[in-house]
């Protein structure tokens, strides 16, 4: 904006510390800069300084439950463990005004000038582990996901649940911050429906479901956990050991379809429409709504299939060769996890695993020549 971030108006006795727009201004764009670092507490009011509504920013990491700046860190512990700023968002690289971060950085760690750089290297072997993307049930508009608060995905409710999550591991609604009683999960939401080019179980949403269930009541015991599902598929090691755990700890399990949510007035109460295996057709009151999202393929791997020359399924996973679970269709490119199918964790630690041995096999193989093992070990993995 060409302006500092805070500044000084008036003379004398009248001298105050003010925001760079200290009234209503065409200029000013809501970044929200002045009221983030002001050291009084509701000291700057956007609203006075600005017709605009303030669009924020929301956190991948937490997916979307809460806000963040456009100087960020993405999350806690991450590598590197260093902010980065959100070039989408930032004034100064769309528009070369503003730089207020680069005034107020105490370590003169911002550097306008960097750029992306590009490197060729030599590799021996090349692991692919690009994972899956989680399906969208925005489009589902019977679910109501996206228009009502209440109505959350599994990896916004996990990241709920988590210690390090955006309300510290305390169970709340994110409508009202009240902690929800009947909390209700959905399955199958994406997965083995044709409509949706999902025709596939994606292997983990059951458990996970129930996982999610139980937790929840071990925070807080006056959970009263709902599970509508089709089919429970709980057929890893001691999987329907814990499905049979979790009716005894009071998860209730309904076989059945779900076919409408509706949000109750201004209550933010849930009332969910499902039929059951007799035809019946039923409507119950939550507090929250769980959609058990299914796993897509990864969105770049026509992208990667055509850049390495690989084959893809007709889900438009990476496909395997016929030679073992680990190779691709190119000798000395592996693969392993969701990036192949659906899978849970002990299932993709097992094959990244059998990927590392495959490719540490053909690195000791050329030992001697131009690529040597020690080497390409530490920069096969993309």
């Amino acid at each position: 904006m060409g302006k500092g971030v805070l500044g000084f108006s008036g003379r004398g006795s009248k001298r105050l510390v003010s925001p760079a727009f200290d009234e209503a201004s065409d200029e000013c764009q809501t970044c929200g800069a002045c009221y983030n670092i002001c050291p009084v507490e509701n000291g700057i009011k956007l609203g006075e300084i600005t017709g605009n509504r303030p669009l924020p920013i929301k956190s991948e990491f937490d997916v979307g439950l809460v806000d963040r700046s456009a100087v960020y860190i993405p999350y806690a512990q991450a590598v590197p463990n260093h902010a980065c700023i959100d070039p989408v968002q930032c004034v100064h690289l769309n528009t070369g005004a503003c730089g207020i971060c680069e005034e107020v950085c105490t370590a003169d760690a911002i550097d306008f000038d960097q750029v992306e750089v590009m490197q060729d290297i030599n590799v021996g072997a090349v692991i692919l582990t690009t994972g899956a993307e989680i399906f969208d049930p925005s489009p589902l508009h019977e679910f109501g996901y996206g228009r009502y608060d209440n109505v959350l995905t599994s990896i916004q409710f996990e990241r709920i649940l988590a210690a390090s999550g955006p309300f510290e591991g305390h169970l709340q609604r994110p409508s009202d911050g009240n902690v929800p009683t009947k909390i209700a999960w959905l399955q199958c939401v994406g997965s083995r429906t044709e409509d949706s080019h999902m025709p596939y179980c994606s292997s983990v949403c059951c458990m996970y479901a129930i996982k999610e269930a139980i937790i929840a009541k071990e925070h807080v015991d006056t959970v009263k956990p709902t599970i509508f599902f089709m089919d429970m598929r709980a057929y890893g090691k001691d999987f329907d050991k814990y499905y049979e755990r979790a009716k005894d700890v009071g998860v209730r399990f309904i076989r059945s379809r779900v076919s409408k949510i509706r949000e109750i007035g201004d209550t933010g109460d849930l009332e969910v429409q499902f039929v059951t295996e007799d035809g019946t057709v039923s409507l119950e009151r939550f507090d929250l709504v769980v959609l058990s999202v299914g796993l897509a393929p990864g969105k770049n791997n026509n992208d990667i299939s055509d850049r390495l020359g690989l084959r893809l399924n007709k889900y438009q996973f990476i496909e395997n060769s016929d030679e073992s679970p680990i190779n691709t269709t190119k000798p000395g490119i592996f693969v392993s996890g969701p990036a192949v199918s659906p899978k849970d964790i002990p299932e993709t630690i097992i094959q990244a695993s059998g990927s590392v041995a495959g490719a540490a096999e053909i690195l000791s193989e050329v030992r001697g020549s131009e690529i040597i093992a020690s080497q390409p070990a530490a920069r096969a993995h993309i």
